[in-house]
């Protein structure tokens, strides 16, 4: 029943509508951005939560377009980072300014939703960094470590971004 503890083991789900509403509205015109799409996606991820994304369909059962052109765009994004969404679950960070982490394996993703900081500095991870690259591309991105912290030099960011995919492979 409801009266357990077991209820608090459930998976976290964040729920999600491409406009404003759940179901089809003729004069309903906010259309979300896929770029907050994409970053409610992966903060989801990041936080061990479900992403379930609404599309409400005209009456006739056909996606509206602007629907259809943000699943294009999430698609997109998907085959070039999906690795860092797909099976991953919560990262060894809490969520920051910056974005968030997932895992899965040796792997962390650092998904870096906001700014264009060219080196960001993470808190000290369990196991050491032996590899870093940028997930879409493999570039490889230069990681210094201290006692303190994990230092991650990045290459330029496309402004239109709307997450810079790190992986970094832990060592044993």
């Amino acid at each position: 029943g409801f009266n357990t503890t077991t209820i608090g083991a459930l998976p976290l789900e964040t729920a999600q509508t491409t406009n404003e509403t759940w179901g089809f509205r003729l004069h309903d015109r906010s259309w979300k951005s896929s770029r907050r799409l994409i970053q409610e996606l992966a903060g989801a991820a990041g936080r061990g939560a479900n992403y379930l994304l609404n599309v409400g369909p005209r009456p006739d059962g056909t996606i509206p377009e602007p629907s259809l052109a943000q699943l294009d765009t999430i698609g997109a994004w998907m085959r070039r980072n999906g690795a860092s969404i797909h099976g991953t679950r919560r990262g060894p960070l809490s969520p920051r300014p910056w974005g968030v982490t997932t895992q899965k394996g040796d792997t962390v993703y650092v998904h870096l939703l906001e700014g264009s900081d060219r080196v960001v500095a993470l808190p000290t991870l369990p196991r050491r960094v032996v590899r870093a690259s940028l997930l879409e591309t493999g570039e490889a991105v230069t990681v210094t470590a201290t006692p303190d912290a994990i230092t991650l030099a990045l290459p330029r960011r496309d402004p239109a971004s709307p997450d810079q995919v790190i992986a970094l492979v832990l060592g044993r």
